[in-house]
């Protein structure tokens, strides 16, 4: 029997016109209605009339629709008026049983309602929670049977496949119909492969023959099920399995949200995110094969991977502020978590191995933001008998490489989102952009080559604040106490400022950012007087470093590595005076990895990079959680001002 028809919903003008005249989703879905849409092409008004219908009934929801095309107006312009009548079907009280699931509670009184529900049924032999092996993946078993006749039943062949139902639709008292989905895999990305199962009573086991109503009323959407039965096709040609046996392997206990939009809540609980947002785990399939590629591209350039200390007593090789902790077997034994293996590599190095690699956590005790978070991931690697020149075409290889792994149809062409602005188009042709530091500081202040104040003396604090003042750039935060110390770790956040406000805007296309001041990098080595930029730099003494930026963001780090172990000693003592002055983030002086270099170190280059800004880019995420599986969130989910 069926509810009456309800006045129809009608537009007057084509399906360009807008304004849809519609009522509520709930009157619609409870009395009935229609759409009617005019057009000159009677296709392109069906199509119109037909797709509106559908969206406003959900997929688990039975109705009838009545599609009437009528033309209108003179032959000579006409019109084709088609009208859908929707109607949803309500069965008979004695079927409700077997195809009308009831209405059924929301929040954590669901969990209490599906395990009252199980137990009254008693459907808990079922197989929940037990084990169940599978003949074929849902995607081998479309590739093996998509060719079989349609209206088919194979009923000699038994299949195995398992799979979360993401659509449930019943049909009377014998037949139901869910759609299954497949997770992702090294191998598959989403959308993933989904799977009819035609379940039609006929063709179940006997004792689940009998259960049929109660378990298709059971089953819900989120639930992973098993089925063993065999290969069909529906009469409209979609590839089916038909159950003989039908498994809720583990149900889903919580009602999922139709969208799930806070951040904190996403990060926190990812698998509800992922669940909710499917796409997403897209992002995390990259990262994958991002991490994969980078390490390829390395072994076949003849490098060795090792793996070095997490927990060390030292922190070196990075300006940062450690984690710290002890070690109770030890006497309380204090150690840190490191923030780079830049020091162990370099030992390596001296070892004897020419070329080392490593893909690892690192962890900062710093703020958290849209480019930072205190556990992140990083690829150094160190190479006998190098300068950082020698690792520009190398990071040129390295990122096309990855592209082509990653992204093959793309043709090393990506569209950047910043934020809210328009999408850039990034070219990765080569070469790279470089843009040397005291030269572009010198166009971006205004003022002649040359007559830059030197970036690493003290006393030219007062006028490189004075020209930062004078850029509209904010330092006011950044404040000596008056004594040497204070203003040495003073200079180096001025300096640091300057470029970050004035040269990293301008790295938008791949570019390498070149030959920084002495004060920001203690472990390269100094550029020698005669070399060009050298000269170029004037009075200020500049390392050989080069940091890589895409989209304004810095994504590697490159030095000429420091050999001279008295060198070594002084540049330490430099960053101690900076750490008495009030940075905390001043590497520590490390006596052990200064006795190493004094056993010969080759000349070398050292190389990180950004494992999870790279995956930000190459996926247009805007914030680094979302290409972190689980990234550093408040458990109170209050979300932090970003």
């Amino acid at each position: 029997r069926r509810l009456p028809p309800a006045e129809p919903l009608v537009q007057s003008g084509g399906p360009r016109s807008g304004g849809w005249g519609r009522r509520r989703e709930a009157d619609f879905l409870q009395d009935g209605g229609g759409v009617a849409v005019a057009n000159k092409d009677p296709a392109d008004a069906a199509d119109a009339a037909v797709g509106i219908s559908r969206s406003l009934v959900p997929a688990d929801t039975a109705a009838m629709a009545i599609i009437i095309a009528q033309p209108k107006g003179p032959a000579a312009a006409a019109q084709h008026l088609i009208v859908v009548l929707v109607f949803p079907l309500v069965v008979d009280d004695d079927d409700a049983g077997a195809t009308a699931a009831s209405p059924s509670p929301s929040g954590e009184s669901y969990v209490e309602f599906r395990r009252q529900e199980f137990e009254e049924l008693g459907i808990e032999g079922l197989g929940m929670y037990g084990r169940f092996s599978t003949t074929h993946s849902l995607r081998e078993f479309i590739e093996a049977f998509k060719d079989i006749p349609d209206g088919s039943r194979e009923t000699g062949t038994e299949i195995r496949v398992a799979g979360r139902v993401i659509s449930k639709r019943l049909s009377g008292k014998k037949t139901a119909f869910y759609h299954i989905q497949c997770g992702v895999d090294a191998n598959l990305s989403y959308p993933t492969p989904k799977l009819q199962i035609l379940c039609e009573r006929m063709y179940l086991e006997p004792d689940m023959e009998a259960k049929f109503g109660a378990l298709n009323k059971t089953v819900k959407v989120g639930d992973v099920i098993g089925i063993v039965g065999f290969p069909g096709k529906s009469n409209r040609g979609e590839l089916s399995i038909v159950p003989r046996e039908l498994k809720i392997l583990a149900p889903c206990l919580h009602t999922l949200p139709e969208e799930l939009i806070d951040p904190n809540i996403r990060s926190r609980e990812r698998y509800r995110d992922l669940l909710v947002n499917p796409s997403g785990l897209n992002k995390f399939v990259v990262r994958s094969k991002v991490i994969s590629a980078v390490g390829d591209f390395l072994r076949d350039k003849g490098f060795l991977n090792v793996e070095t200390p997490t927990l060390w007593p030292k922190h070196g090789g990075a300006n940062a502020r450690p984690f710290e902790t002890v070690l109770n077997a030890k006497g309380k034994l204090p150690l840190r978590l490191r923030v780079a293996p830049e020091l162990f590599l370099k030992q390596l190095l001296v070892a004897g191995f020419d070329r080392v690699f490593e893909i690892g956590k690192v962890f900062r005790n710093e703020g958290i933001d849209a480019t930072h978070n205190p556990e992140f991931t990083v690829c150094e690697f160190y190479q006998a008998y190098a300068e950082y020149r020698d690792l520009m075409p190398l990071t040129e290889s390295l990122l096309h490489h990855v592209l082509s792994e990653v992204f093959p149809e793309r043709d090393g062409k990506f569209l950047l989102s910043p934020g809210n602005s328009d999408s850039i188009e990034i070219d990765f042709s080569v070469p790279f952009k470089t843009l040397e530091i005291v030269p572009a500081l010198e166009l971006a202040l205004g003022i002649p080559e040359k007559t830059l104040p030197n970036l690493n003396c003290i006393s030219s604090l007062p006028e490189l604040k004075e020209l930062s003042l004078q850029k509209g750039i904010d330092i006011t935060h950044i404040d000596e106490k008056g004594n040497d110390d204070a203003q040495w770790a003073c200079l180096a956040r001025v300096v640091d400022k300057l470029i970050a406000k004035l040269l990293e805007p301008q790295c938008v296309a791949p570019t390498f950012l070149l030959n920084h001041p002495l004060i920001l990098s203690p472990l390269a080595s100094s550029l020698p007087p005669e070399d060009p930029a050298a000269l170029r730099a004037g009075n200020t003494e500049v390392v050989g470093r080069f940091e890589f930026f895409i989209g304004g963001r810095e994504l590697a780090n490159a030095y000429t590595e420091l050999s001279d172990p008295q060198e070594q000693r002084r540049r330490f003592s430099l960053q101690e005076a900076a750490q008495r002055g009030g940075d905390e983030e001043a590497a520590p002086s490390d006596e052990d990895f200064c006795r190493a270099l004094e056993h010969g170190i080759p000349p070398c280059a050292g190389y990180g990079l950004g494992i999870d800004r790279l995956v930000m880019f190459l996926t247009g995420s805007q914030h680094l959680r979302e290409v972190l599986l689980f990234p550093v969130t408040r458990p109170d989910a209050v979300a932090e001002d970003d």
